[in-house]
């Protein structure tokens, strides 16, 4: 087993389609591994057909330094989606959440989406960092939807992007729709 101080490779599902999508999985332990990986395989069920997949992971204890957090910055710069996995009971520490910082920071206009998958029914109790991550993704134009373990079909889009661009920016060009969606 990898160590988790070490990006996992990525792995690569190349069916021949001319679109490709990259998920990065930010997991805050083995435990929580379980959780994105789970999500992360339902979606290639999915998509394969519509897309090239592929996925990095990558664990909390990799930001306790500078150098990991712009490792993991890069690997978001590339990504379509960021599936964060925590267990929710208690404030993120402060690597992953410097990290989260600067992944917001450091969009430049890039429109991502993350979600959220929280143990501890975290979602909806509005735990400190559900709090967090809200304030992140209005701050940082970041579309946002949480979700708690026993709470698979009730995800909670906690930052509307079409919320955001009427309120600031009514002028903001939007990324292509793809035809599909999370409960599709």
């Amino acid at each position: 087993m990898a160590s988790s101080n070490f990006i996992t490779p990525a792995r690569s599902w190349d069916n021949g389609a001319e679109w490709s999508f990259h998920i990065v999985l930010v997991c805050e332990d083995q435990s929580t591994t379980k959780r994105a990986l789970e999500l992360y395989h339902r979606l290639v069920l999915r998509l394969t057909s519509q897309f090239r997949m592929s996925r990095s992971l990558l664990y909390f204890d990799r930001f306790q330094s500078s150098d990991g957090r712009e490792v993991g910055l890069r690997d978001v710069a590339q990504s379509d989606l960021v599936v964060l996995s925590a267990h929710g009971d208690q404030p993120l520490a402060e690597g992953p959440r410097r990290w989260l910082e600067a992944c917001a920071a450091n969009l430049n206009g890039r429109k991502i989406t993350f979600v959220a998958l929280l143990g501890h029914g975290a979602a909806q109790n509005g735990a400190p960092v559900c709090e967090f991550l809200k304030s992140l993704a209005l701050e940082g134009g970041i579309d946002l939807f949480l979700q708690s373990d026993g709470r698979a079909d009730e995800p909670v889009m906690a930052a509307p992007r079409a919320a955001r661009v009427d309120a600031f920016s009514p002028h903001h060009a939007r990324r292509d729709s793809f035809p599909w969606g999370l409960n599709e």
